[in-house]
């Protein structure tokens, strides 16, 4: 059984030391074993997600390279399209993999110094295809000279692209 308690102190001695306390014992055991039911939900879908993308994601980018030197058609870009938003796909079931690290307190951050424009114009040109959707047009005003930060870049990445994700799709059409 799992139970969860909390109490107060109901009366002190005039030193401080606690004479009676109240307090409640709730049984959680059922919440705590549907918990751990979703926890490892999550984790079975999020594996089992990752090795069929990754498996499609290998595929496309070998079709990329079989395309190299070749002339350029509409099957190329199309590949790359395929490949980003593979990325993309294996990226979200690796940010619910990481909320899981995250609930249970294991989660690790990698700073380095990063380049602000590099991340801004990388987070654009991820969004490229989704901002065309919208027939949105996503523009990168960045700094005029070099400016580094110490962040985690993929952390930063997965807010810069759900911001502009949700800009492009509440933007008016033909935007910037």
């Amino acid at each position: 059984r799992w139970i969860k308690s909390e109490a107060v102190i109901a009366e002190r001695a005039k030193d401080g030391t606690a004479l009676r306390m109240l307090g409640i014992q709730t049984d959680i055991t059922e919440s705590y074993k549907l918990e751990q039911m979703k926890r490892d939900f999550v984790a079975t879908v999020s594996h089992e997600l990752r090795t069929p993308l990754t498996s499609v994601n290998g595929a496309l980018a070998l079709m990329q390279a079989q395309q190299q030197g070749k002339k350029p058609d509409g099957s190329a870009r199309l590949i790359e399209i395929g490949i980003k938003n593979c990325d993309r796909l294996l990226s979200l079931v690796n940010d619910i993999l990481d909320m899981e690290k995250i609930n249970t307190g294991n989660m690790r951050h990698d700073t380095q110094p990063e380049d602000v424009a590099d991340i801004l114009r990388l987070a654009t040109e991820q969004l490229e295809t989704y901002a065309s959707q919208w027939n949105v047009n996503v523009e990168v005003n960045a700094p005029a000279f070099a400016q580094c930060i110490r962040t985690d870049k993929k952390r930063v990445m997965q807010v810069l692209t759900n911001l502009l994700s949700n800009a492009c799709k509440f933007a008016y059409s033909g935007t910037t």
